[in-house]
């Protein structure tokens, strides 16, 4: 009905209705309406049939056609989010492209936590879902791609430290241990320094369904446009991560990535006038507080490891703390 129309009705009928109660009326009528010849139409396709088959068959073309109406709730879009950044911000992800496939792995081994349980088993619905996933992860990655550029260029550009935390606050609510946080700092470290080696992926967008960009003070290297599929940023990352854990190892704290990861934490720290400096070294000085513990469950591997760690501040000394954790990690 156009609202010129509808507005006429409404104003015609009288009995002091406004004119956006008489609109509202309307439509609930209509849906029912719409309810009601949806029933019949399905009644009529089945009206043939025998008395006994007719409740069943009736029954399966309505889920049917719901089926075609389903969506997923705001719980569980909003769980999907959730699940796809805690599983992007984690200390041993090395791939990226494939996230999604982790994000819905991970929500079919408990659907019943995730509020999904009403999805898998019927194939209309399961497609709904994995759509759902792969959109949600697509902004999520997007988004972690423009927290990493924005802590480099522009207004909001910031140390290793404050890049760690702020990330984490966002991406994983709630303090680390000084030993997990050490991780995520050396994971920041060489993603932060990937993205400055490679500026032009950082401001090469790629359209994957996120929402438009903020400005930084940064010129794109070129205007619109899809990237082609792997030349995009993340898809560049993880041929970066496989080529250099085939050199070296997949523990990123390990020996054999200690010295490029000392020399990029100093190139961090005077490019951001750090005032701790690798040379420097020192005890640690994390603060340990004694809030209760918070529990982790790390999934993004494939592993579904339980950790009980205590809560810690921000007050970490970047270099000290990752540069003892290399050493320790060495045997030194």
């Amino acid at each position: 009905m156009r609202m010129r129309t509808r507005h006429e009705v409404v104003t015609s009928a009288g009995d002091g209705l406004s004119v956006a109660d008489g609109s509202v009326r309307i439509m609930m009528q209509a849906l029912q309406y719409e309810s009601e010849n949806r029933m019949m139409a399905v009644l009529s396709i089945h009206s043939k049939r025998t008395d006994e088959d007719m409740p069943q068959a009736v029954a399966q073309d309505l889920e049917i056609r719901l089926d075609t109406k389903f969506e997923l709730t705001k719980e569980q879009s909003m769980n999907i989010r959730k699940l796809s950044q805690q599983l992007i911000y984690h200390h041993l992800r090395t791939a990226f492209k494939p996230l999604y496939l982790d994000v819905a792995a991970k929500i079919r081994q408990k659907p019943e936590q995730y509020r999904m349980l009403n999805v898998f088993g019927q194939p209309a619905r399961e497609t709904v879902f994995t759509s759902a996933v792969k959109r949600t992860v697509s902004g999520v990655r997007n988004g972690f791609r423009q927290d990493i550029r924005d802590s480099l260029f522009g207004n909001s550009k910031c140390s290793l430290e404050d890049f760690t935390v702020n990330s984490m606050h966002k991406y994983r609510p709630g303090s680390l241990s000084e030993k997990v946080n050490n991780g995520y700092m050396i994971h920041n470290a060489l993603l932060r320094r990937f993205a400055y080696e490679n500026k032009h992926l950082l401001f090469n967008v790629k359209n994957d369904g996120s929402t438009p960009e903020p400005s930084t003070g940064e010129k794109r290297a070129r205007d619109g446009g899809r990237v082609p599929n792997g030349e995009d940023f993340w898809a560049r990352v993880d041929e970066w991560f496989t080529k250099h854990i085939e050199e070296r190892e997949s523990d990123l704290a390990g020996p054999l990535w200690k010295p490029y990861v000392e020399e990029t934490i100093l190139f961090d720290n005077q490019r951001f006038n750090s005032a701790v400096q690798a040379s420097s070294l020192g005890p640690r000085s994390a603060m340990v507080s004694s809030q209760a513990p918070t529990t982790i469950t790390h999934g993004t591997m494939g592993t579904n490891n339980s950790m009980h760690l205590p809560q810690v501040s921000t007050q970490v000394s970047t270099g000290n703390a990752l540069l003892n954790v290399l050493q320790v990690r060495r045997g030194m």
